[in-house]
């Protein structure tokens, strides 16, 4: 018998609340001025904030894992090794596929 597949579960509520915190700490460290003594410590909190979303969190909906795509795109410009993040998207899309109705 083969393991049934275990995909974590993201409601759009948890999801929403991350991306809330998410942007507010972008918004927060984009307004500091450079050299500011906060500056590192808030791309500090606001990239664990991005990860977060990134990896940990599964996309409830298609509107999530649009802008789970996009802060891939942000998070990992010139950078993004596609094995790395491949795997989470899978599971975001296996997870959506697996609550769509059948067609």
């Amino acid at each position: 018998m083969s393991a049934a597949l275990s995909i974590p579960v993201c409601t759009p509520d948890e999801w929403d609340a991350a991306m809330a915190r998410y942007n507010r700490l972008r918004a927060y460290s984009d307004g500091l001025p450079v050299g500011h003594d906060e500056a590192d410590l808030a791309v500090d909190a606001y990239c664990e904030a991005m990860d977060a979303l990134i990896h940990k969190l599964p996309a409830p909906t298609l509107e999530a894992l649009e802008a789970k795509i996009g802060l891939l795109f942000d998070r990992y410009e010139g950078q993004l090794c596609v094995t790395d993040i491949l795997p989470d998207l899978l599971r975001d899309v296996q997870g959506l596929m697996a609550v769509q109705p059948d067609r």
